[in-house]
């Protein structure tokens, strides 16, 4: 009776065919906040195993984002903006998937300084490189509140969101632009919401991107 279960077991295994491997793949994600944090929430719930993928979390920002995503050090990024500048001086990449619609900043000052015109001359955080989204988003909502970017306020470049929320606690800086969850520990702090970036404008701010070598050679892959 054994041999037979057993022989039933492994004609059962046979039909049912090879256990196919899970798709390595590494996505580039540049800050730990909340609007980047939707992949490795996925990972961390188990979804990635769910589409058969083994999924790597790989922190990388700016530039040396693009770098790895055209190396094939990373298949995916999720920074929108900045692929799409590289898509603009002509590299092979495209958005195949936007998830946050609209730029979740607030332009964010410390206790003692209530309006806008209190910035003049002071300086400002800003956690990315110049030239990025949150350097763009900066200067449009300064000039919404009536100051003059390049006369009024100066910049200093952090290229971390956490490392401006942290200098603007010191006192280090007037006014900065915060991401979730740092605008709502500023709150608490009694730091002044000036502007809000998705009252002002509307673009995709992140996202899925992948080269076109990408898309074309593994479709299914993408698409799950």
């Amino acid at each position: 009776m054994k041999n037979i279960l057993v022989a039933a077991v492994t004609i059962l295994l046979s039909l049912a065919g090879p256990v196919r491997a899970a798709d390595k793949i590494r996505i580039g994600v540049p800050q730990q906040v909340v609007h980047w944090m939707v992949f490795p929430l996925a990972q961390q719930k188990g979804f990635f195993k769910e589409e058969g993928f083994d999924a790597e979390i790989v922190g990388i920002t700016g530039p040396s984002g693009r770098a790895a995503l055209m190396s094939g050090d990373i298949d995916y990024y999720t920074t929108i903006a900045f692929i799409v500048q590289s898509a603009i001086l002509g590299l092979p990449v495209k958005v195949v998937a936007a998830y946050v619609t609209c730029p979740p900043f607030v332009l964010m000052s410390r206790p003692e300084f209530k309006s806008a015109q209190d910035l003049k001359g002071k300086t400002m955080g800003i956690g990315a490189p110049p030239g990025s989204s949150p350097d763009v988003i900066a200067k449009l909502s300064l000039r919404h509140l009536g100051l003059n970017p390049d006369r009024d306020v100066k910049f200093v470049y952090l290229n971390s969101h956490e490392r401006t929320f942290l200098a603007l606690e010191q006192g280090l800086y007037a006014v900065g632009l915060i991401p979730p969850p740092f605008d709502f520990q500023g709150k608490k702090l009694g730091f002044n919401s000036l502007a809000r970036a998705d009252e002002i404008l509307t673009y995709p701010e992140d996202g899925l991107i992948a080269t076109v070598k990408k898309i074309k050679e593994k479709p299914d892959e993408v698409k799950r």
